[in-house]
């Protein structure tokens, strides 16, 4: 930006990644905590109203525009808003995975279950459970942290300039 001295630059405020718990499916074995970005309010309110249209204007729900549009917002949302996770075993990733799609069977599984394997953070994995987990296991606890995280960073700036 111009108006600052030479130099100088604005850069991004670093924020801490926020937690979120989403599920805890064997007591003795660790939690499923995703680690969202923290938005701006104008961020927050955009990705909110992305969030509440099943399909772009101009699209029919369900047609191949449609489909491919919420598959493209999908992986910009998991871009921008999921930075890291931890705990995601076998039994936390079966007890909110409502996709049609499972961990398949046999030995493989019964030794990444026994040895508590966990399933790396991945775009292509937060893709999925974006997209196959009902909203009140997954996604409604990670918009819930991102709007609180928003509100208080809005009450943040208004201390500020009340200072």
């Amino acid at each position: 930006m111009s108006f600052l001295p030479e130099g100088l630059s604005l850069v991004d405020k670093e924020r801490e990644p926020i937690p979120v718990q989403i599920t805890r499916a064997d007591p003795s074995g660790p939690p499923f905590i995703v680690y969202v970005n923290p938005l701006s309010v104008g961020e927050f309110k955009d990705i909110s109203k992305q969030l509440q249209r099943s399909s772009p204007k101009g699209f029919r729900p369900g047609s191949k525009a449609a489909d491919k549009w919420e598959m493209e917002f999908a992986e910009r949302y998991c871009k921008r808003v999921v930075v890291d996770w931890s705990g995601l075993t076998g039994p936390n990733f079966d007890d909110i995975n409502a996709g049609s799609l499972t961990i398949g069977e046999g030995e493989a599984k019964q030794a990444f279950y026994a040895a508590g394997g966990q399933i790396e953070h991945s775009l292509e994995a937060a893709i999925y459970l974006h997209t196959n987990t009902w909203p009140e296991t997954y996604g409604d606890k990670i918009f819930e942290a991102l709007q609180k995280g928003a509100e208080d960073q809005e009450a943040d700036e208004a201390a500020r300039k009340n200072d």
